[in-house]
């Protein structure tokens, strides 16, 4: 994988370690913790320790970009900006989104539908079954 240096981060592919880490980060923060699998994550570090990572979940019609997750004393660095951008450039099936910050992923192209793969229906259920938040769960797809 292709590293990128941008505010003294460094982007790279998940080891077996960065997973363990970002388990504990993945249920800190509440994300979805299912079929966790380190070849799906890219980790975003700092002389080697894990502030952030983001999910890339491959199923048979699309792609799902999900438990994206940040520290937090390095939210709104760019940091999520970044991990978005490089899950985006390594899809290449249908790009989809169950999210709680719809503003954040319109920045990318992402565009709210209310017509999903059966897997991101079942994504959407089980984010308001099991992943309370009190904002709602919407649906993105990715237009490029």
């Amino acid at each position: 994988m292709m590293q990128a240096i941008k505010y003294g981060v460094e982007l790279s592919s998940c080891n077996h370690n960065d997973l363990i880490t970002v388990k504990n980060c993945i249920a800190k923060l509440c994300l979805d913790d299912n079929s966790l699998s380190e070849e799906q994550f890219v980790v975003a570090k700092y002389k080697q320790e894990i502030f952030g990572f983001g999910r890339l979940r491959t199923y048979e019609d699309c792609q799902e970009l999900c438990s994206l997750g940040l520290i937090e004393p390095e939210r709104m660095k760019g940091i999520g900006r970044l991990l978005t951008h490089e899950l985006i450039q390594k899809s290449d099936k249908p790009l989809f989104v169950v999210t709680v910050i719809p503003d954040f992923f319109e920045k990318f192209s992402f565009e709210a539908v209310g017509s999903y793969p059966m897997v991101i229906g079942q994504k959407m259920e089980y984010c308001i079954g099991s992943l309370w938040v009190p904002e709602p769960y919407v649906a993105m797809k990715l237009v490029k």
